[in-house]
């Protein structure tokens, strides 16, 4: 059975599950989960849906260190239950695709660890050292510019 993933724009709240369930292990409210810049105007948030059931999501925040052409990728996260199936891949690409379409040409993150290579795949690079981030683990700042 071939299952149809809709990639569509959801709320800044319906991101708040998955953010907590996938990458804080279910371990803090779900009210911690809510990053200061989620509510931004040029801030948006996509959904991958099997359905009506959410199963990724991913934020693309317009934060103080942003200029109108630079966006922050964070708390992209898709449920365990359908890693592994390129849904990550496919929010990425809308993402970036919606960014090129408002004129934003620049995206940057901090990855853990385990995504590395996954981030690489998708043309993003490493910028300087490893960090940590308590309670967390190792994450490394990465950046990448937009082609049209």
């Amino acid at each position: 059975m071939i299952r149809v993933i809709d990639i569509r724009e959801i709320s800044p709240e319906m991101t708040l599950p998955i953010r907590r369930e996938v990458l804080r292990n279910n371990s803090i409210p779900i009210n911690s989960c809510q990053f200061e810049w989620d509510f931004h105007k040029e801030s948006f948030h996509l959904g991958a849906f099997i359905g009506n059931k959410i199963i990724g999501i991913i934020s693309m925040l317009n934060t103080a260190e942003n200029h109108l052409d630079k966006r922050r990728l964070r708390g992209m996260a898709v449920v365990n239950s359908h890693q592994k199936m390129g849904i990550g891949s496919k929010l990425i690409d809308k993402a970036e695709e919606l960014l090129m379409s408002k004129n934003v040409s620049f995206i940057w993150l901090k990855a853990r660890e385990c995504a590395m290579d996954f981030y690489k795949k998708k043309g993003y690079e490493k910028v300087g050292n490893s960090f940590n981030i308590p309670e967390i683990g190792l994450h490394f700042k990465c950046e990448k510019k937009l082609q049209k």
